[in-house]
């Protein structure tokens, strides 16, 4: 009767197989997604060797995020534009040249990641999206931050770093939400007064330009904890760094000469390297 009784229990103990992990919504595999298509959420397909994006694709539409990372695509597909759900976009180390002009209808996009693809001017898809946050686009070959830029209202974290930028338009102080400005490793020889405008930027990357100065209208940005202008050809005292009393980090390695000088009131968490 007791063996009866632990028999019973066990019929009654669910058994768990991998397949049954789909039930959240997330898929590696096309075949299992095109099953139930209405619940792929999250389709991270990265690694696949994929020069296309499949045309069953097309038919996930409660799709939040989409991994495509480490694949040899060269185009996005328009039915993309479709997926009024989708929040998430990971297109890193692709063959990407453009985007689609449609992307800009996206308005439930929140994070774009284009890096090391091969994009050479600023995509017009990435026009008007109003709540994307995080935009990616490192490692390609921008040669100019347009003004456009400063559409992008919602916009938290830019990273552009190892482009081929030489300049930033002004309209970039319409970017009010932004905290991350990451600049790194491209051909700057000024920075415009509007990056002094983005009045909650927390860190600015400014590592491995051609800057000989930085403005002094810089020095508006008090909520600056992060700055880093280390690589540059900067030699005398940024004015404007005498104003950021929230600095907690200050890179300027690679800068022959270039010191605090003897009279600098050192905010009380600031570390200078």
């Amino acid at each position: 009767m007791k063996n009866l009784s632990i028999l019973c229990l066990i019929a009654f103990i669910p058994l768990f197989y991998p397949a049954e992990a789909q039930d959240v919504g997330k898929f590696d595999n096309l075949e299992l997604a095109s099953a139930t298509p209405d619940k792929v959420k999250i389709l991270d397909l990265k690694k696949q060797n994929l020069e296309t994006i499949p045309d069953v694709v097309a038919n996930f539409s409660n799709l939040t995020e989409l991994n495509l990372a480490f694949n040899q695509i060269n185009t996005l597909p328009s039915f993309i534009c479709k997926f009024n759900s989708l929040e998430n976009i990971s297109m890193f180390r692709n063959q990407l040249q453009t985007i689609p002009e449609c992307m800009h209808s996206m308005q439930s996009l929140k994070s774009l990641d284009l890096s090391s693809n091969q994009l050479n001017i600023w995509p017009e898809g990435l026009n008007h999206l109003h709540e994307l946050v995080s935009l990616n686009l490192r490692g390609n070959g921008l040669s100019v931050v347009p003004d456009i830029v400063g559409d992008l209202g919602s916009l938290e974290v830019l990273d552009a770093s190892g482009n081929g930028v030489s300049k930033i338009l002004n309209d970039i102080k319409n970017c009010e939400s932004l905290k991350k400005l990451i600049l790194f490793n491209n051909k700057l020889r000024e920075i415009p007064d509007g990056v002094g405008k983005l009045k909650q930027l927390e860190e600015l990357d400014l590592t491995g330009n051609e800057l000989t100065e930085l403005p002094k209208s810089l020095g508006k940005l008090k909520n600056l904890k992060v700055l880093k202008i280390g690589n540059n050809k900067i030699h005398g005292w940024p004015e404007c760094i005498n104003g950021m009393e929230n600095l907690e980090l200050l890179v300027i390695t690679g800068n022959p000469g270039l010191r605090p000088p003897v009279r600098f009131k050192k905010p009380k968490k600031l570390k200078i390297q």
